[in-house]
């Protein structure tokens, strides 16, 4: 249909994962870098944005509390502000996604720096 496409609020819950954080982490930046991967590839995409910045502002917290209590970590920063595995994997969807061809597909770019 030639439409933009803007992601926005974007995060991923964990609610269903193991308790282990490492395997938590990996499944959720796994899930990022699938979806991007998919959207980006077949997509005009403008932005993508997550809803929130670190896993200590999450709203998943009290809408959808883990069964185990554990703390959700649901985006690219944890609580101290350091990037995650979703970090990662979002910034390697953004730098590795193909650009289709056409004159009226603007650049793509990323905001996520080394």
């Amino acid at each position: 249909m030639g439409l933009n496409v803007m992601i926005t609020e974007m995060d991923v819950s964990d609610h269903l994962c193991p308790r282990d954080q490492k395997r938590r982490d990996a499944i959720v930046a796994d899930t990022y870098r699938a979806y991007l991967d998919l959207v980006l590839d077949e997509s005009r995409v403008l932005a993508v944005s997550t809803w929130g910045l670190t896993d200590g502002s999450t709203w998943l917290n009290s809408f959808r509390p883990r069964a185990d209590g554990a703390p959700q970590r649901p985006l690219l920063l944890d609580r101290a502000l350091r990037r995650k595995p979703a970090w990662h994997a979002v910034r390697n969807a953004l730098l590795h996604a193909r650009h289709a061809a056409g004159p009226s597909r603007p650049d793509r770019g990323t905001e996520l720096s080394h």
